[in-house]
Order: C-alpha cells, then structure tokens, then sequence
C-alpha cells in the first residue's frame, strides 16, 4: 500500500533542477514577483516537489484511511523510512529520535520531564529564544527551582571566551542542574559552540539541552559527537533549513533519559520511546513523513557544500554592503561564530520597545514589500 510517488527519484533529481540564483526560484511557491523575501529563517520555504509528495500522501491517507493507519503499517513503514533518512543526516542512531511538530514542542518536552525541585538552578542566556524562556520560567516556577541567566555582552572575541564564561558561571555556582544552550540564536544569528561548551562542563554533571531550531540542514549536526561531548537533549526544525513541510522537528534523547521523557499529549501506554510519540491518537503524520523528501531535496542541489559555497559569499557581501550604507556595524563576533545562512546588521537610532520594532517591521513590508526579520533591540544597540 505504500504510495508510488516522486520521493524515491528525489535524491537523484539535480540534473533537472536549475543552478542556484533567479533560476531556482521556480523549485517553491513563495510569491518572488510581488515582494523580495529575506526572512528564510523563520518559517522556512518548503520546495514544490516536496509538497507534491506530501499531498500525495494525504491523498492516500484520504483514499483509504484505515488501510493507512492501521492495516498493513503503511504510515508506520513511511514513518520509520523517514525517522531513519532523518537520524543518519544528524548522524544518530535512529532509536534515539523522534519527530515532534516543532522546537518549542520538543523544549517543552524536555524540560517538563526533567525531574527537578527547589534545589534546582536552570541556566539560560540573554540570548535565549523567547518561547524557550517562557518554557524555562514556567517550569522553574512549577517546581519551585530558580532561574539564571548568563550576560553575554558584545563584542566576543574568540569561542574560547564563551566556553569559560559557561564553565565559570557553572563551577561557581554548583547549584545549577541544566544548562540550556542555543546551537544558532533566533535574534542573534549568533552560532554557539555547543560541543566545546558541553566538553567544558561534562565533569560538572550538569543536564544539557540544547535548543537546535537553526541547525538541521544550515550546519551539519553532528548527534554522536554531541553525546560524547556530553550533550543529554537535542531538537532542531526540519522545516526551516532542511525543507520538510512546516511542522516538523526532531528530538533526540540520551538512551538513558527515554525511559523518562514522556511525550505532552498521552495516548496508549506503550513501552518504547519511539512508540510513546508516533502514537498520540490520530494525527495528519503527513509532515513527518515528507521530511525524508525534504533531505533529499538538500541533498540533490549540492547539500552543505553547495548551499554555503554560494550563499555565505552573497550574505557576507550583503552584510557589510547595508552596513557601509547605513554607517553602522555588523555583530561583532568571531567569523568561526557568523552562521553560514543567516546575519545581523545594526539599525541607526537608539532601542525601541518591541511593539514600535514591530510596527517598524510592518510597515517596511507594507510599503517596499520586503518581508525580513523583525527588528531586535540588544546589547544596548538595535539590530
């Protein structure tokens, strides 16, 4: 019963895909003759062949819904197909990952199944993604556990700067249970470096978690490397950089931390990690299943290679064209700590509230028809 659809010849379609530039737009369905679109990083642009896939799946679905989910496996087959595409593109054994609908899903999975109590000290950053903030503050507050915060301040100068900050704040205060760190910061574009960081405090038996929204398919993850550095938790968006469908993610958990990691919504008591979060009562899974089409998709337009050899020339070009106009700077970071795809410019004039940031942002779509990221106040600077 499984579909007969373009997934398989995905992987092997770059000779019928035009070269990168204006040719390559005609790949997905973003509106490029009625606005310039900037803004990659916050919902993801997901390629046309990869949607076809996943309609062909709900047409089946649609068609014969119980053969679909019940008899013969053929969601669970796909399912797992695509679990086992994800993991080996992060590197992991497939046993120790599972599709949640986004980051912040993941987040709240993890942190709320992290047994914590009055004792407990999570750290985050100034950085730190709102939403993972918010997760962080409920959960403390929950359980009665504290919540810090490490002040990173501008300009950085080296990665080495950063893993002593952590390691200091850590060994000074032994109180702290989790760490949370940003593998790519939302609002910063800044890339962190995780394994050095989870390296440094591996003998302060610390929990690490590190939220990895920006990660899959703009950097190459590495998921086995993080476990040996010491790393307890990992989620990423698949539908941001790596072309699956929006609503897509993945989460991976150290073996022995599965056994307690219990998805939001319950459903059946079954046994295995996998099992807990495929079987949540019945679900459109269509997003989960097209992430393997997604990764080929990365795949068959060059993969990283391809992708940072011509995007991280243009963006740095880019960069440092706004900011000589605009007489500003760009973030002052270390070049190893510039994400390959993404990049902050300073804004002339002093910090706004978020509101007027917002309105700011609005209207610059309104009137050029520019759609880019909202405007973020840090540092003291806006940005």
């Amino acid at each position: 019963m499984k579909p007969k659809v373009i997934y398989e010849s995905l992987a092997d379609c770059s000779e019928t895909l035009p070269s990168f530039g204006e040719g390559i737009r005609k790949e997905f369905c973003l509106a490029f003759n009625e606005m310039t679109f900037c803004n990659h990083g916050s919902y993801g642009v997901c390629p046309e062949r990869v949607l076809n896939y996943k309609n062909q799946l709900i047409d089946l679905m649609e068609n014969r819904p119980d053969c679909f989910y019940h008899y013969g496996n053929t969601c669970r087959d796909l399912y797992d197909d695509s679990l086992e595409r994800t993991a080996s593109f992060l590197n992991s054994d497939k046993k120790d990952v599972v599709f949640v609908a986004n980051t912040t899903t993941g987040i709240n999975t993890i942190l709320r199944s992290i047994p914590l109590d009055f004792n407990s000290v999570i750290l985050m950053q100034s950085y730190t993604y709102a939403s993972t903030a918010c997760t962080i503050d409920e959960v403390a507050l929950k359980h009665h556990a504290d919540v810090t915060k490490l002040d990173v301040h501008l300009p950085i100068k080296s990665e080495e700067e950063i893993v002593d900050l952590y390691y200091k704040t850590c060994s000074d205060n032994r109180s702290i249970t989790v760490v949370v760190l940003d593998y790519i910061s939302s609002c910063s574009a800044i890339l962190w470096p995780v394994v050095r960081i989870a390296e440094a405090l591996r003998e302060l038996n610390v929990v690490i978690v590190v939220d990895g929204a920006h990660s899959p398919g703009q950097i190459p993850v590495d998921l086995k490397e993080m476990e040996e550095a010491g790393v307890d938790f990992y989620v990423g968006n698949l539908h941001k950089w790596a072309f699956a469908p929006r609503g897509c993610a993945v989460m991976w958990v150290r073996p022995e931390y599965q056994t307690a990691v219990k998805p939001l919504v319950t459903s059946f008591q079954l046994e295995t990690f996998q099992d807990k979060f495929f079987d949540q009562g019945t679900q459109d899974l269509s997003n989960y299943l097209s992430a393997s089409a997604g990764l080929d998709f990365h795949k068959s337009i060059g993969g990283f290679n391809a992708i940072h050899g011509y995007v991280e020339p243009l963006i740095s070009w880019a960069q440092e064209m706004i900011a000589e106009a605009l007489g500003t700077d760009k973030l002052e970071i270390p070049r190893s700590m510039e994400a390959p795809c993404m990049r902050m410019i300073e804004i002339p004039g002093d910090p706004m509230p978020h509101e007027e940031e917002i309105e700011l942002n609005n209207s610059i779509m309104d009137k050029y028809q520019v759609v880019m990221q909202w405007f973020y106040s840090f540092n003291g600077r806006r940005w």
